[in-house]
């Protein structure tokens, strides 16, 4: 595990666009350096994306910068979500990390849709029963005024926390 993250921070070479380019194309034409090049700039980007969220994940950032490195991988090997003739790879590259990012704090069901909403609403609903109350709401009282378990207003909690020390930075 420490040896890929050893391997994917020594591969910190920032390419300029137009040598990302010429990689691209010499990649294309069979290059396996120009191949490692690319490979070494865009899994610097997974790298940085992943540990981003070490506040939320933990350890399991590392787990998140390997998959997002694959994903590197295979777009840079299948070129499948770039048009053709486009000349903005990293821009393609970065719509398929965030969407494996995604995909990969989506995995447990709870869309980020659902959790923006409910979070939205939350702040609402404890406003309202604090009003009604007198009092900060007991977790159960939130849960049962959200509509969810209370397993998933903990998750929510912690998310509404999460976000909260990050606008503070």
């Amino acid at each position: 595990m420490h040896d890929s993250i050893r391997l994917m921070v020594e591969g910190s070479r920032l390419l300029s666009r137009e040598m990302v380019l010429r990689n691209f194309v010499a990649y294309k034409h069979g290059d396996c350096q120009a191949f490692e090049a690319l490979v070494a700039h865009y899994g610097y980007l997974a790298f940085e994306k992943a540990f981003r969220l070490f506040h939320r994940l933990g350890d399991e950032a590392r787990d998140l910068a390997q998959e997002l490195l694959m994903e590197v991988v295979e777009v840079l090997e299948d070129g499948k979500p770039l048009p053709s003739g486009s000349k903005n790879l990293t821009f393609w590259v970065n719509v398929a990390l965030d969407r494996k990012v995604r995909e990969y704090l989506t995995q447990d069901g709870m869309g980020t849709y659902r959790e923006n909403r409910l979070l939205k609403k939350l702040g609402a609903v404890r406003l309202e029963l604090e009003g009604e109350l007198g009092r900060a709401p007991t977790p159960p009282e939130l849960a049962e005024a959200l509509g969810v378990d209370e397993e998933t207003l903990e998750r929510l909690l912690a998310v509404e926390e999460a976000n909260r020390i990050l606008s503070l930075s």
